[in-house]
């Protein structure tokens, strides 16, 4: 299954490059808000969200906090909202596609183990026979 994991790393690449880009603004809107001209959130809001995305490019099973925050409290026209949503909705496409990935790739495995071990020959010669 090599050719897939070029498809798996441009997955990951892309999610990693959004997650940052997004952390740069919170930091902006942190900067902000300390100067007085914040407008979206509170600082520890913003703060805990920072920690969120970054346990989401650590791990392909956190569960961030932030979607349910921002969809309940802050203005529904808000750009880094709407930037911390998209980047929500492509975390959990990156953890579909890396579980697809990983159970693919473990069955792939399995399959060439049975292979070399010629157990499916011997299957198939039981059910040639019958």
């Amino acid at each position: 299954m090599v050719y897939n994991e070029p498809r798996q790393l441009n997955k990951t690449v892309n999610f990693i490059k959004e997650a940052e880009k997004v952390k740069m603004q919170l930091v902006s809107e942190i900067k902000a808000h300390k100067l007085g001209q914040g407008k979206d959130g509170t600082i520890s809001q913003l703060e805990n969200f920072y920690k969120d995305i970054e346990l989401m490019i650590e791990s392909k099973s956190h569960i961030p906090s932030y979607p349910r925050a921002i969809a309940d409290s802050w203005v529904f026209n808000s750009e880094l909202g709407k930037q911390l949503l998209d980047l929500y909705e492509v975390y959990k496409l990156y953890i579909v596609c890396n579980k697809a990935f990983d159970y693919f790739f473990d069955l792939k495995r399995k399959l060439d183990i049975f292979n070399k071990f010629g157990y499916f020959k011997a299957l198939s010669s039981v059910f040639h026979r019958a």
